[in-house]
């Protein structure tokens, strides 16, 4: 499948990978960021474009979540840190 093809298709995910994105890290940074990284992994991935809307959308889910708990861990993760709090640098 051509690259333009597949970015023509996740251009429809795009604001769900960021509601969820933004829903679990409460910084709109930070979601762009994870999104942005969920939306490149997908684009690689020969699955989610081999799979039917709701096995897409199960894998945007999966990519988005995982994405944007790396950009939580990677730029805060301490054991110590309490992540109820919702904080977002500038």
């Amino acid at each position: 499948m051509l690259l333009k093809t597949r970015a023509s298709i996740l251009k429809q995910y795009e604001a769900d990978c960021y509601s969820t994105c933004l829903y679990l890290l409460q910084c709109e940074q930070k979601a762009c960021e994870a999104a942005l990284n969920a939306l490149l992994q997908l684009i690689g991935c020969d699955a989610f474009f081999a799979a039917d809307p709701q096995g897409q959308r199960l894998l945007l889910l999966h990519v988005s979540m995982k994405s944007a708990l790396s950009v939580l861990i990677g730029k805060e993760g301490t054991a110590d840190e309490d992540y109820t709090k919702p904080r977002c640098s500038s």
